[in-house]
């Protein structure tokens, strides 16, 4: 029941959006993410859990082995200082901020149209304003967090707006569970030896770190074949950080960052292969509608839509309304004439798509292939250069031999 009045709150639909969605009253909001209540329990539980042999101290420690690892704490706790702490419910002596501001040393950008990542084009992407070093905390993954069966049901309950926003597509339900599960993460906490699984989705309560993206040219598959050209190294990653042994995700860099240069994050190949499979439920409409979400353009859907009651008017008021509904009606274009909707003309389109798609990705490798037999001709020939120093050498050291 309570996932339903998470969709009821629901205002921007994006995966990175200005201003969080109100909170339910059992909810609450730490380090960015709103937990509901069953996941808040699990939160106070394993708090107490970490807290009960030892005295009562906020301690944040991250998995042993990650590189970088006291530099990436260093910078947790420097973000967590720059925003204002409040008391944590029932966690009195606990003071951690609602939200956690972004870092500065990176920015949204618009994916260049030439980018060899084709499905990406004009999508919104994340780089560096100047250069960042490996270890540096570039801000919380915000989020809803929900346990397994209320996020189960969330998937499949759109918010009340949802029907207006996508009414062009054939499957709205389909659109929006793609949608969540794009920017969902399942996590795992033990606690009092029980692992007790939660899910957190960033779509309509994100921030920029929910923009970064993958570097594979066409990680999914979806149309075409999956390989695994890439237009670079990952740089990024997507690490827990525990707050009394409870996990929040933060995205820092693994590599170095030169300025200018885009975040990458390697999402994986069940995540891809789970895209993959949803893809296959949308058909070309619904599609067009889930890229509109992600274009770095996209205007974003007011908060929340207020139904109220509208008084009574005059019958003669209502059927000339009526009258000019029908004229406009009468004056939109037939979808099986000259309408751009005709299945036929939607099948063409998407098979030129797919022709120019693969003329560009066949244009890259004809490059590529270009580049490795101009490398190779170069090594032939310094490897003849080496073949004659070689014998040179050995007639030297013959005569030098005759000579003694």
């Amino acid at each position: 029941m309570k996932s339903s009045q998470h969709q009821q709150l629901i205002g921007q639909l994006s995966g990175c959006v200005a201003e969080l969605p109100p909170c339910l009253p059992d909810d609450v909001q730490v380090l960015g993410c709103v937990m509901s209540a069953p996941v808040f329990k699990l939160f106070v539980s394993r708090v107490r859990q970490s807290t009960k042999k030892r005295r009562k101290k906020l301690d944040i420690t991250m998995e042993d082995g990650v590189n970088h690892r006291a530099k990436m704490l260093s910078g947790v706790l420097e973000l967590i200082g720059c925003a204002p702490k409040r008391p944590i419910p029932k966690l009195g002596w606990m003071h951690l901020p609602e939200d956690v501001p972004c870092s500065p040393l990176f920015e949204v950008y618009k994916v260049t149209a030439s980018d060899r990542r084709v499905g990406l084009r004009g999508h919104r992407g994340l780089r560096a304003v100047q250069d960042i070093p490996a270890g540096t905390c570039l801000g919380p993954y915000r989020c809803l967090a929900l346990v397994p069966k209320a996020m189960e049901r969330y998937c499949k309950t759109p918010p009340p707006h949802w029907k207006a926003k996508v009414q062009d597509g054939s499957s709205p339900k389909a659109i929006w569970k793609y949608l969540v599960d794009m920017y969902a993460v399942d996590i795992a906490v033990n606690v009092n030896g029980v692992e007790h699984g939660f899910g957190v989705s960033a779509f309509a309560y994100g921030n920029k770190t929910a923009l970064v993206n993958d570097a594979c040219v066409n990680p999914a598959g979806y149309p075409q074949p999956r390989h695994r050209l890439v237009v670079g190294d990952q740089n990024a990653d997507l690490i827990p950080v525990y707050v009394c042994g409870f996990p929040f995700l933060f995205l820092f860099t693994v590599e170095d960052v030169k300025a200018g240069d885009e975040l990458l994050y390697e999402y994986g190949i069940e995540y891809w292969d789970c895209i993959r499979e949803m893809s296959k439920t949308l058909d070309e409409t619904d599609r067009r509608i889930v890229n509109s979400f992600m274009l770095y353009d996209a205007t974003e859907v007011p908060c929340m839509v207020e139904t109220r009651k509208r008084k009574a008017q005059p019958r003669c008021v209502r059927e000339r309304t009526k009258s000019r509904a029908a004229k406009r009606v009468c004056r939109r274009p037939s979808p099986q004439t000259d309408g751009p909707t005709c299945a036929l003309e939607r099948k063409l389109k998407e098979i030129q798509n797919f022709k120019i798609a693969a003329n560009e990705e066949e244009n890259v490798l004809l490059q590529e292939a270009n580049l490795l037999h101009a490398r190779f001709a170069q090594l032939a020939q310094r490897y003849a250069k080496l073949q004659e120093l070689n014998l040179h050498i050995r007639a030297m050291e013959e005569n030098c031999a005759d000579g003694i």
